[in-house]
């Protein structure tokens, strides 16, 4: 069930995780995360092949270590974003 509300001029959507089919929940509970995770390594690929059309190999090996680090951040930071409106509570 979608909410939305108005508190202190301000429109706040919300949606109870609490009900309904906990796999609908999960897939679209996870599914920014994933579309995060597939753009980011679509960008680490695309930084690949270009180094790779005009570098050697230790350009290419250090996009490479830069694009997983790249790659933990985003992730991690994603994470957090997503997790923490969960773990918080909510205050009237």
């Amino acid at each position: 069930m979608l909410f939305l509300y108005v508190r202190k001029e301000r429109c706040y959507l919300e949606k109870n995780r609490t009900t309904g089919s906990v796999l609908g929940n999960l897939i679209a509970f996870s599914l920014p995360y994933l579309l995060s995770y597939f753009l980011q390594t679509l960008y680490g690929m695309a930084d690949l092949y270009i180094t790779g059309q005009f570098y050697d190999t230790a350009e290419i090996t250090a996009v490479s270590i830069g694009s997983q680090v790249m790659h933990m951040l985003t992730v991690v930071i994603v994470g957090l974003a997503m997790g923490t409106p969960y773990a918080s509570p909510y205050q009237h």
